[in-house]
């Protein structure tokens, strides 16, 4: 080692990047929402379901083509796979989200299950209770 430069920490000694850890924990939250096992994910791009899975934890690098196709199965644009704070530790599966409880991602795909033309007088029956519910 010359004088005065560090040798960069390799992966296997600094662990997985920040980034490629937030940016799975975006693509299990998404699938997830989705309703999509990692299997079919894996299809869709076109890679092997652990490849999915070393995406998701963040033991592998997304690449920018391999994250387009993702966005493009899971119909997302790519930059909501870098959205929102990259909190450590925030844990992404069956039972707890970063963006809520499971029952919030029950909701999300119940909501999103509904005909069209249900999907507004839902919406206006959850904010009429969740009125209620604060002015008592």
């Amino acid at each position: 080692m010359v004088q005065g430069k560090r040798r960069r920490a390799t992966k296997a000694e600094a662990g997985p990047d920040e980034i490629d850890v937030h940016v799975g924990r975006k693509i299990r939250e998404a699938r997830l929402l989705g309703g999509m096992s990692q299997a079919t994910l894996a299809e869709k791009v076109g890679v092997s379901f652990q490849a999915v899975q070393k995406y998701e934890k963040g033991d592998i690098r997304t690449s920018a083509s391999t994250l387009a196709r993702i966005a493009a199965a899971l119909e997302r644009e790519p930059a909501y796979f870098f959205e929102g704070p990259s909190a450590k530790g925030t844990r992404v599966d069956n039972t707890e989200l970063g963006i809520g409880s499971r029952q919030l991602l029950d909701l999300i795909q119940a909501y999103e299950g509904l005909p069209e033309h249900l999907r507004l007088p839902f919406l206006q029956l959850m904010r009429s209770c969740a009125r209620d519910r604060v002015s008592k």
